[in-house]
């Protein structure tokens, strides 16, 4: 149980890493397009 708990919050840190990376150069090529 507390193997799978880590995996899922590992899991969702990455995930929400990845989303921010992904925001934070959205926002980059937005700013420099404009």
């Amino acid at each position: 149980m507390i193997v799978t708990i880590l995996m899922i919050v590992t899991i969702l840190m990455i995930v929400a890493i990845l989303m921010i990376v992904t925001i934070s150069t959205v926002t980059l090529i937005r700013s420099w397009s404009f």
